[in-house]
């Protein structure tokens, strides 16, 4: 397998649907730690009248303004889809962003990443926009003998 194949294979798997859902699983990661850290302060209520509205939308249009999360979330699977203007200097940025958002606790000085990550989409995505395409290899195979089987 060469480098346009294997982004071909990604292309064809990472879809705008399945981006989108994506975005919404991490979204969902976000605010369910935004709550229970909320809780913990003892202003759980507070953030369900204003906060909670705002990212209920940003949920259901998988989109937030500014230079976010979701923005380093596109990023990396434009960069997984082959995408010729993700630039190499950024992808570090979004890369550790995402990896700070949902596997840093607060106190912990680096973010602690299970394995099962790996295997996601944005798992995925994270390595080939970190480590290029050829670190992927096997799991493109992988999804190419699914498509041959199905």
């Amino acid at each position: 397998m060469d480098e346009k194949q294997a982004y071909e294979m990604l292309r064809s798997v990472y879809t705008n649907e399945l981006m989108m859902e994506e975005k919404r699983r991490v979204l969902k990661i976000l605010y369910r730690h935004l709550e229970e850290q909320a809780a913990e302060l003892a202003v759980a209520d507070e953030l369900a009248e204003g906060a909670g509205k705002r990212v209920k939308r940003y949920k259901e249009y998988a989109y937030m303004p500014g230079n976010t999360l979701l923005k380093s979330v596109q990023f990396v699977f434009n960069t997984a889809r082959g995408d010729p203007t993700a630039g190499e200097p950024d992808a570090s940025i979004h890369v550790k962003r995402i990896y700070k958002a949902l596997y840093q606790a607060p106190a912990a000085r680096a973010p602690v990443i299970p394995d099962y990550f790996w295997r996601t989409p944005l798992g995925v995505a994270c390595l080939t926009a970190e480590q290029g395409i050829a670190a992927v290899y096997d799991i493109i195979e992988e999804l190419e003998q699914i498509h041959r089987t199905e």
